[in-house]
């Protein structure tokens, strides 16, 4: 089973650890530590994942899941790392500002260092650039089949 979840840890992100046993329950910790190519998993999906772990022991025991779905580290997300992802895609004030729905003046003040980031906008330009890698992927894996 080890080498069965050290791989899903390696391919997928998935963490899965056993917490405890009582009687015939066994309570397992299910954790998406990391993204792979970008995929969030719901809690359902990170359960139906860490069953296959779990199928050698039949109905032995009744399994409880404890899942924690991936979390960015949004106090990463500062002018630098904006700034540096706004010029791999080569985006300007004005495409943030629309496609974020933020106020240009605020756009303005968070490129110049001027005005603090709340943890909305953290998340708001994590997941907006995590859209912007993906759908570039996705158009040169388009390029590549034609």
């Amino acid at each position: 089973m080890r080498l069965r979840r050290d791989k899903l840890l390696a391919y997928t992100g998935i963490a899965v650890d056993i917490l405890d046993l009582k009687e015939d329950i066994l309570r397992v910790r299910v954790e998406q530590a990391n993204l792979k190519n970008n995929w969030l998993l719901s809690q359902s999906e990170l359960i139906r994942r860490a069953r296959v772990l779990f199928e050698p022991l039949g109905n032995r025991y009744r399994i409880h899941y404890v899942t924690l779905s991936f979390k960015p580290d949004f106090d990463a997300i500062d002018l630098q790392w904006i700034a540096e992802r706004k010029e791999v895609y080569k985006l300007s004030r004005n495409d943030l500002s629309k496609q974020l729905g933020i106020d240009a003046d605020e756009i303005g003040g968070i490129l110049m260092g001027s005005t603090p980031l709340s943890q909305q906008q953290q998340a708001a330009f994590y997941y907006y650039f995590m859209t912007y890698e993906l759908n570039r992927n996705i158009r040169e894996a388009e390029v590549l089949e034609n």
